[in-house]
């Protein structure tokens, strides 16, 4: 891997700035110490709340990625709300 500045060279340069091994990292963020290697390889892209999660605990700020990370957790509800729209339907009148 070059010195380009992709997200998994910066990831990975202020992980171990921080002293933290990927399965302390993966703690932090709240993923398994492989999903940070595969991140830093570039093997492996972050959701939008993974990748402002990763961010937020490595004390980086990426403005861009607030709206999108917005917008995966609101289709995420909206899906739910079908979801459970749709259980509601085939359930039995008169039963919660």
């Amino acid at each position: 891997m070059g010195h380009d500045g992709s997200l998994g060279e910066v990831l990975r340069a202020v992980r171990e700035a921080k002293g933290w091994t990927q399965a302390e990292a993966g703690r932090r963020i709240g993923v398994a110490g492989n999903t940070i290697s595969r991140w830093e390889l570039g093997q492996l892209t972050p959701t939008g709340i993974q990748r402002a999660r990763a961010l937020e605990v490595y004390g980086l700020v990426d403005a861009p990625v607030l709206p999108r990370a917005v917008r995966e957790l609101e289709e995420r509800v909206a899906a739910l709300e079908r979801w459970r729209q749709e259980l509601d339907q085939r359930s039995e009148p008169g039963r919660s």
